[in-house]
């Protein structure tokens, strides 16, 4: 019975992805399941899986790194399906180099992900935005986040 796909009342949906995990002292292929917006330091299968995808087209991390790592997972609240979403964008990513997938790819991938792309742009930012793009002040939205200086800032709608 596969009960990845169905649901059961009191019981949360759980997706499941395939993650290099540790079977008798052997990285294997196998099935991990997971809530998809739940943290991933909840689901450390998740992320020894993403570690393990990260090592085997880089070189390995130190024990710092892992350290790390798994703190700007924590700091940053990122999700399980934030991970992996985050790290296949890195991986498919044109501009990673020959050192591999770091966090700051995963972070770019994870970052457009929640914003939608759309990151707030200071008043003057959004005037290079509105001519380089030939658009007028309409296309843009103020909101409630502020610059430095106090200054709301605006989206493109």
């Amino acid at each position: 019975m596969n009960t990845s796909t169905q649901s059961v009342t009191g019981l949360t949906n759980l997706k499941s992805t395939k993650l290099p995990l540790v079977i008798n002292k052997e990285v294997v292929v196998g099935t991990v399941k997971y809530e998809p917006d739940k943290l991933v330091t909840q689901y450390p299968a998740v992320l020894k899986g993403v570690v393990y995808l990260i090592e085997s087209n880089s070189k390995k991390f130190t024990d710092v790194g892992l350290w790390s790592f798994k703190q700007a997972v924590k700091m940053n609240s990122v999700t399980c399906q934030e991970l992996i979403d985050g790290y296949w964008g890195s991986y498919s990513d044109q501009y990673v180099g020959k050192e591999g997938i770091q966090w700051r790819h995963l972070w770019k991938h994870i970052d457009e992900q929640r914003t939608c792309g759309q990151k707030p742009m200071t008043y003057s930012q959004m005037l290079n935005d509105m001519h380089r793009k030939g658009l007028t002040t309409e296309s843009y939205l103020q909101v409630n986040e502020e610059d430095t200086r106090g200054n709301k800032k605006w989206v493109l709608k």
